[in-house]
């Protein structure tokens, strides 16, 4: 039995030949993650609530309260305990609010999911940007 060794390191040549193929391959991935990334915020922007302001919501700490604002990602909300704010689209997804409108909730959950997607993609492409300036090196 004889035992071969590993091939010594390719030629400069060959090197940056795989260096450019790399390359070419991880900015045809990254620019395929930024057109699902916008497709992802396109999706989320279709994503709308109904107008929730002045709806009654309930929470196990803070009891039932009001909904008094509803700005962005954060939704303001009267209880008895005062007010308190919470960010949108979790508060309902993970359950912390509960309010009877099933639209809401629906929308909540969906919203959630597109934003874990947003992240993945996010949190890939910026892999992706460390690997490309690795091989700029």
């Amino acid at each position: 039995m004889t035992i071969r060794k590993k091939a010594k390191a390719n030629s400069p040549e060959q090197r940056r030949q795989q260096t450019e193929e790399k390359r070419k391959e991880l900015t045809g991935r990254r620019d395929e993650l930024n057109v699902l990334l916008e497709q992802v915020g396109s999706k989320k922007e279709e994503k709308q609530y109904t107008d929730i302001v002045g709806a009654f919501v309930k929470n196990i700490k803070y009891g039932t309260g009001t909904i008094t604002e509803h700005q962005g990602r954060y939704l303001t909300v009267e209880f008895p305990v005062g007010v308190k704010k919470f960010a949108v689209p979790d508060v309902f997804a993970k359950g912390f609010l509960k309010i009877d409108n099933a639209d809401v909730v629906t929308i909540s959950k969906e919203l959630a999911e597109l934003m874990a997607e947003e992240e993945k993609y996010a949190r890939e492409i910026r892999g992706i940007n460390a690997e490309l300036a690795r091989l700029e090196e």
